[in-house]
């Protein structure tokens, strides 16, 4: 999926952020890469509530079928992908097994990466479709890894959620713990919760009732991105249950007058121009 979108979205191909640049930098300073799915411990102290493996199976089958049909994709283009990820799997079990040299490592990738740049890919008549982008964009967020403190302290307990929530009906196997996963009951009341996404109405996700007034809001919206201004929802989530909210900035919010300087919550700390807030 990461192949795919670096050719629809042109940055594999003109020395973006790749998969490949990610691999370099983790074999440059010999680190190590954890699986993490729902239920994955994370150094002892946090449990993954999301993704779950049978999802992104299932949902990357899904999603592959719908971006080969709408950009016209050669059976042998696509195999010709599935070739290259192999090889990426067996870089990343490598790493993932710590037993490697990185410098040989390093020259791996980048053959892989000159031979994946110099194949020609021909994606059908209408390569630069946005709709097939959003798609894939929209599945990495839905596979983001929502993570809280395995031990419920009640006072203490953190929720994070990436940039999980454009389906927002993923929300409702996590909250009903669909599976049966004893281990990923959701505390009933969190002292932190970081919004999914940057707080924007496509990703909103009510957490009303497992906030109360000693609880923090954390969204980490941009003001210099006004597509992700946060939802006045949030707003009126914060002064119901008395809630403090802690945003980035002040200038990127649907909330009444909140753009216009006067923002609408109480209890609010603004991290601009700092770049960190410490919570206690």
């Amino acid at each position: 999926m990461h192949l795919l979108r670096g050719i629809l979205d042109g940055s594999i191909l003109s020395d973006g952020t790749t998969i490949f640049s990610f691999l370099n930098a983790i074999c440059k300073n010999h680190s190590i890469i954890h699986f993490v799915q729902r239920g994955t411990s994370i150094q002892e102290q946090y449990i993954a509530l999301w993704p779950s493996e049978e999802y992104i199976s299932s949902k990357a089958k899904e999603v592959l079928a719908d971006i080969q049909d709408l950009y016209g994709i050669s059976e042998s283009d696509i195999e010709r992908l599935e070739k290259f990820s192999r090889e990426l799997i067996k870089i990343v079990r490598i790493i993932y097994s710590g037993d490697y040299r990185g410098n040989q490592m390093i020259q791996q990738i980048n053959s892989l990466e000159q031979s994946f740049r110099e194949s020609e890919w021909e994606f059908g008549s209408n390569p630069f479709n946005r709709r097939g982008i959003i798609e894939l964009r929209s599945f990495e967020n839905d596979i983001s890894i929502v993570f809280q403190n395995k031990e419920d302290c009640q006072t203490g307990n953190l929720l994070f959620t990436g940039d999980f929530g454009y389906n927002s009906s993923l929300w409702k196997e996590i909250e009903h713990n669909s599976d049966g996963n004893c281990d990923c009951d959701m505390h009933s009341i969190y002292h932190a919760i970081k919004t999914g996404h940057h707080g924007t109405r496509r990703y909103y996700h009510s957490f009303v009732n497992r906030m109360n007034c000693h609880s923090v809001l954390m969204i980490p919206n941009d003001g210099r991105k006004m597509r992700w201004n946060i939802c006045s929802d949030y707003s009126l989530n914060v002064i119901t249950v008395g809630a403090t909210v802690i945003c980035s900035t002040d200038n990127a919010c649907e909330a009444v007058n909140c753009n216009y300087g006067t923002c609408t919550c109480f209890n609010k700390n603004i991290i601009a121009p700092n770049i960190y807030y410490d919570i206690t």
